[in-house]
């Protein structure tokens, strides 16, 4: 369905809608006018009747009164009608009628019960009776209900023919839905990722490097080595057995004592298993407004699926704050920044005492670099205003093209966090994935 048909039908519907609204607002007040006039012509015309049958058949007498209900009958306007003299009612139509009521003073009194009914009242003129005064009261319709039911099944209808229009049009129209599709996993390649040398990324596995240059365009809107120290790496340096700034998890499949020597370097609120068993009240904490950590290996799992299914990519990104906690007022504020980088408020996690994790949906390593930045700037600018010493990291890693549990993706991202609380000039650490190594560590495994 192209947007120019959408907008088209959008006004034509409106104007249809408005003119069902018109119309039904037009016939109402074409009855309400008709109608007035007709029950001041029907009341006129009882009241005549009345006087001369009482002149020819006499006041009261049962031929009187026969006559006078045949009249009050053929009366579509008609609702009740009595005769009154100072002595009290002589006659009421119909005889039980609730429009009749009597006042304290024994008077009776009747009248209309809607907006849509008139009271009329007028002096008979008897010859004959030339004492008592003589009254006549008459309440009359001046719109009818079945005039409101013809105007409001005829806006109805309308409406309703509208309504089934549209759901053909939108079951007729409705595109299939279309993702994002790679050749294959062996074929796999993310444009966003072919850099020569990438900021904070350790050099490949099959090609080190030792440096990072700042003269290189990386398609940044700025240099990162403006606002972060850069160090000269050695790939053999055996502090860094990963071999940079980006962790390279081309060995990682091979053993865990390497993952062990970082997670170490995170608090042990932070890696501390959270009993599962317990889940918190409510879908968020009222501290920090934002997931609680109980729900982040949920909610990942199913996102991992999803990104899988339509063969997307997914970041995970945790940030630590040391020295505060989820109570204090400014982690307050950075959980709020946090939200304003994500584009679901249920993507976001608080993670330990002073961490936050994000989940974000279809971006790259290399725009999840950027979004880093961008946090990083902003919750380092609310730590300057609250006047607080901290050291901010933050880990980041993707699914690039892997199967892989939210277990596995959340301890990724948990050495990134670790190697970037080991080197203060590197604030903003990255898991690189070698898909094809990845497939190689998963099929040995089997």
């Amino acid at each position: 369905m192209s947007k120019r048909f959408v907008t088209v039908y959008s006004i034509v519907a409106f104007l249809i809608l408005i003119f069902s609204v018109v119309l039904f607002s037009f016939s109402i007040y074409s009855e309400l006018q008709q109608g007035s006039g007709e029950a001041d012509l029907s009341f006129s015309w009882i009241t005549r009747s009345t006087s001369l049958s009482a002149v020819t058949d006499g006041f009261m007498s049962d031929s009187f009164v026969t006559n006078l209900t045949d009249t009050c009958q053929k009366s579509r306007s008609l609702v009740a009608f009595m005769i009154t003299t100072p002595t009290g009612v002589t006659y009421a139509w119909p005889d039980r009628s609730s429009l009749l009521s009597y006042e304290p003073t024994g008077t009776a009194k009747l009248g209309g019960s809607s907006l849509f009914m008139r009271t009329f009242s007028a002096e008979l003129d008897i010859p004959q009776l030339s004492g008592p005064t003589v009254v006549a009261t008459a309440v009359m319709y001046i719109l009818r209900p079945s005039a409101i039911f013809d105007a409001s099944r005829m806006s109805f209808m309308i409406t309703l023919a509208l309504i089934l229009i549209t759901l053909i049009v939108i079951i007729a129209y409705t595109p299939e839905k279309h993702v994002e599709k790679f050749e294959t996993f062996d074929n796999y390649e993310d444009s966003s990722l072919e850099t020569d040398k990438p900021v904070y990324s350790i050099p490949s596995f099959e090609e080190p490097i030792n440096t990072v240059d700042s003269s290189d365009d990386y398609g940044f809107p700025y240099n990162y080595e403006e606002n972060y120290d850069s160090q000269t790496i050695d790939s053999d340096n055996e502090d860094l057995p990963y071999g940079g700034e980006f962790i390279d998890t081309s060995n990682n499949y091979e053993t865990n004592d390497e993952i062990d020597e970082h997670v170490d370097l995170l608090d042990e609120d932070v890696t501390e298993p959270i009993d599962e068993a317990v889940k918190p009240e409510g879908l968020y904490s009222p501290v920090t407004g934002l997931g609680w950590q109980q729900y982040l290996i949920e909610r990942l799992d199913s996102e991992l699926v999803r990104a899988a299914s339509s063969e997307q990519d997914l970041s995970l990104m945790i940030l630590r704050v040391s020295a505060t906690k989820h109570t204090d007022l400014v982690s307050r504020k950075i959980a709020q920044e946090l939200l304003e980088h994500i584009k679901f408020r249920d993507m976001a996690f608080e993670f330990g005492s002073d961490g936050f994790a994000g989940i974000f949906q279809n971006i790259s390593l290399n725009q999840a670099m950027k979004i880093a930045d961008d946090l990083y700037e902003g919750v380092d600018a609310l730590l300057r205003e609250a006047e607080i010493e901290s050291q901010i990291t933050i880990g980041i890693t993707t699914r690039t093209a892997r199967l892989l549990s939210a277990d596995r993706m959340i301890e990724e991202a948990v050495i990134a966090a670790a190697k970037a609380v080991a080197e203060p000039d590197l604030p903003i650490v990255a898991f690189r994935a070698n898909p094809d190594k990845y497939r190689d560590f998963v099929a040995g495994n089997l």
